[in-house]
């Protein structure tokens, strides 16, 4: 009964059709290890394959590597450069990964 953390699905502007944005990924420290993370990004997946989205886009920052380990175990590919208008300019780490959409 209580909240413990938190992640979205936005369609940031300027990412190419068919490409979401995973964002506000948050889990409190005391409940982090435990498998929440992993938990949040399925049910984010989920939505975004319900929603008729084909990919799923995140920036994160070298400080966070744990999350980033998360994300490439989760199947995450690494990008060279930033997609869309994000408006994080202090995160140098651009990952992405295909799934497949179920449509409306």
């Amino acid at each position: 009964d209580v909240i413990v953390g938190g992640v979205g699905i936005y369609p940031t502007e300027g990412l190419p059709s068919g490409v979401c944005e995973l964002v506000k990924m948050y889990i409190d420290a005391a409940y982090r290890g435990k498998g929440i993370g992993q938990q949040l990004i399925a049910h984010a997946t989920a939505f975004a394959q319900h929603v008729g989205y084909s990919e799923i886009y995140l920036e994160s920052m070298p400080e966070l590597q744990k999350a980033v380990s998360i994300y490439e175990h989760l199947g995450f590919m690494h990008l060279d450069k930033p997609l869309g208008n994000t408006g994080h300019f202090s995160c140098p780490i651009w990952m992405i990964k295909s799934i497949q959409p179920l449509g409306n």
